[in-house]
């Protein structure tokens, strides 16, 4: 998990700057692990603090699915706020429900289908890579509890 602060566009192109590593450094087929995932870039959020709203977010989103539509050709669908479907009960709002299947389920999607079909990037299953989600929401605090005996 990685956060950074910025301008709207600082942090596109730091998101952007972030999957291109990704995408040279990590290849999906020798991932393995227990959190839920499915791309080399999971989850891209943006969200509004200080100045910034809700809106804002939500261009940075789409901007960013554009841009790694175009410069690195994954597959991206788009999230919470910035989704393109504001009805919860789509199945293309909340995060569990398009990460659904996870990574191993990526290759039998049908993505020409309304429900599996990216926002932007290609309609395919990108074996190194898997696919991203972005979006816009709130923020979100996250923790681990450890217990050593």
């Amino acid at each position: 998990v990685f956060t950074f602060v910025g301008t709207p566009a600082a942090a596109v192109e730091g998101a952007i700057n972030m999957a291109k590593v990704a995408k040279e450094k990590i290849d999906m087929r020798n991932h393995t692990g227990e959190h839920p995932r499915f791309g080399a870039m999971d989850v891209c959020p943006f969200v509004p603090i200080r100045d910034a709203t809700m809106e804002d977010c939500v261009k940075c989103a789409h901007e960013f699915g554009k841009r790694a539509e175009r410069e690195l050709d994954i597959p991206v669908y788009m999230y919470e706020h910035a989704s393109k479907d504001a009805d919860e009960n789509s199945g293309r709002y909340f995060l569990p429900d398009i990460r659904q299947g996870e990574y191993e389920g990526l290759a039998t999607r049908d993505f020409n289908t309304d429900q599996w079909r990216p926002d932007y990037g290609p309609a395919k299953f990108v074996p190194t890579w898997g696919a991203t989600a972005s979006g816009a929401r709130k923020f979100l605090v996250a923790y681990v509890l450890s217990c050593l005996l």
